[in-house]
C-alpha cells in the first residue's frame, strides 16, 4: 500500500512536469539569448582542435552534436526538448533525495511540486543556456552521491565521475563542486567506525580525476591565452567591476597603447556605454593576460575598496526589488541550515548531507558575489534545488520540535 501511493505520488508528479514542459515548448518554443551565438562560436573553435577564449567545452559540444545529428535548423528545438526531458527526470530523483532526507512524503511532495510549478525555473529549460543543465546536472549529482552513501555501493563512482566533469566544464563557476565533495569524500571516511571509506576512497578518486582534467585544461588555455583559467568570462567580469566601481588604475597599466583605450573610455563616464562591450573589445585587442593583469593590480593598489564593494554586493546594492526578496529568503534559509548543522554536530546526530548543502549553498553564492557584478537569481539558480532540500530540512526539524 505505502508503495503504491509512493508511486502515485510520483506518477502525478512526472505528469506535471511532462505537461509543464509540452506547454512551454508550445507557448514559447525556442528562445535565443545573447549569450547563445558564443556558444555555436565555441563549437567551431572546439571542432577544429582549439580551445575558445569566452566558453568551456560541454554546452559547445552539445549543440555540436545536435547540429550534426538534427541539422543547423532544427539543432535548438531538439535541445530543448532534450533538457526538458533531463528535468523531467531530474525531478524524480529530486524527490526521492528529499524523501531519504526528511523522511516524509508530504514534504517531498510540497517541496517537488514548487520544483516543477515554480515559473521562474523551468522556462529556463527552453533557452539555449547553460543554466538548465546546471539545475538537473546538479540535482542528478547529488542524488548519485546519496545513492552511493546509502547503498555503500562504490560502483557508482563512474555516475559521480561523468556528472562532476559534466558540470565543472559546463560553467566555470561550478568549480566549488570539486573541494566541497572533496570534504564529503574525507568525512565519509570517519562515519560508522569506518565502515563507509570505500565509497568515500571512491569519491576522492573522482574529486582527484576532475581535478587532474580541469587543471590540464587550464594548463592549455593558458598556452593559447596567458591566463591559468578555464575561461576568459571571469577576467570580463573583473574588468566591469573594475571599471563600474571606479577601481581601474591607470598607473598599473604599463602598455600605452591600452592605457590610451581605457582613458577614451573613462572620458565617457557621463554617457551611457556597454561596460561589457568595452571589456570584450579591450580583451580581443590587448589579450586576456594583460587586462587580468591592470584589473588584478588595480584591485590590489584599492584594496579596501575592492572588498567594500565586494560587502556591497553580498548586501545585495542596486539589486531590483524581486531579486532582493529571493536572495533574502536564500539567506534566510543558510542561517537556518547552519543553526541545524550546529544543532546535529552538538547533538553527535549525522550531519554530512547537511553540510554537504550548507557549502554547496554558500559557495554558490561566495563565487557569484566575487565573480559577478551582483548577485542574482539566475546566478544562484543551479542550488535552487539545494534550498529547496535545506527548507525540507527545516521543515522536519520544526515538525519534529513541535511533535
Amino acid at each position: 500500500m505505502r508503495l503504491s501511493r509512493k508511486l502515485t505520488d510520483l506518477q502525478i508528479i512526472y505528469l506535471l512536469a511532462i505537461v509543464n514542459a509540452i506547454m512551454l515548448i508550445i507557448c514559447y518554443g525556442t528562445i535565443i539569448c545573447p549569450d547563445t551565438p558564443t556558444y555555436v562560436d565555441a563549437w567551431h573553435s572546439i571542432s577544429l582542435g582549439r580551445l575558445d577564449m569566452w566558453r568551456t567545452p560541454t554546452y559547445p559540444i552539445f549543440l555540436g552534436l545536435l547540429q550534426k545529428l538534427a541539422g543547423t535548423t532544427h539543432c535548438y528545438f531538439w535541445a530543448i526538448c532534450i533538457q526538458h526531458l533531463l528535468f523531467v527526470l531530474a525531478v524524480g530523483c529530486f524527490y526521492k533525495v528529499a524523501v531519504q532526507a526528511t523522511n516524509s512524503k508530504k514534504i517531498s511532495c510540497a517541496l517537488t511540486m514548487v520544483l516543477v510549478l515554480f515559473q521562474y525555473l523551468m522556462p529556463w529549460n527552453n533557452m539555449i543556456m547553460t543554466e538548465s543543465l546546471s539545475v538537473s546536472g546538479t540535482i542528478c549529482l547529488i542524488y548519485a552521491l546519496v545513492l552511493m552513501y546509502t547503498r555503500s555501493s562504490g560502483k557508482l563512482w563512474v555516475v559521480i565521475l561523468f556528472w562532476l566533469l559534466f558540470l565543472v566544464f559546463l560553467r566555470p563557476s561550478l568549480i566549488y563542486l570539486v573541494p566541497v565533495l572533496l570534504v564529503i569524500g574525507v568525512l565519509w571516511m570517519f562515519v560508522d567506525g569506518g565502515k563507509k571509506r570505500k565509497v568515500a576512497l571512491s569519491v576522492v578518486s573522482c574529486v582527484v580525476l576532475v581535478t587532474l582534467a580541469q587543471g590540464a585544461y587550464m594548463k592549455d588555455f593558458q598556452k593559447n591565452y596567458g591566463v591559468f583559467a578555464s575561461s576568459g568570462i571571469g577576467v570580463l567580469n573583473q574588468y566591469w567591476m573594475a571599471r563600474n566601481d571606479g577601481l581601474m588604475d591607470l598607473n598599473m597599466v604599463s602598455d600605452e597603447q591600452y592605457k590610451e583605450y581605457i582613458q577614451k573610455d573613462i572620458a565617457k563616464d557621463g554617457i551611457e556605454k556597454d561596460l561589457f562591450e568595452e571589456a570584450r573589445v579591450a580583451i580581443e585587442i590587448f589579450g586576456l593576460e594583460k587586462v587580468q593583469e591592470s584589473v588584478t593590480l588595480s584591485n590590489q593598489r584599492h584594496l579596501k575598496e575592492y572588498i567594500k564593494n565586494l560587502l556591497h554586493r553580498f548586501l545585495l546594492g542596486n539589486v531590483p526589488m524581486k531579486t532582493r526578496l529571493f536572495v533574502d529568503a536564500v539567506y534566510l534559509l543558510m542561517a537556518g541550515c547552519l543553526i541545524l548543522l550546529l544543532w546535529r554536530l552538538r547533538m553527535r546526530k549525522p550531519f554530512w548531507f547537511v553540510l554537504l548543502l550548507f557549502m554547496l549553498g554558500g559557495s554558490n553564492i561566495i563565487v557569484t558575489a566575487i565573480g559577478a557584478q551582483a548577485v542574482s537569481v539566475r546566478l544562484i539558480l543551479p542550488s535552487f534545488p539545494i534550498y529547496l532540500w535545506i527548507l525540507g530540512l527545516l521543515c522536519k526539524q520544526a515538525r519534529e520540535g513541535s511533535a
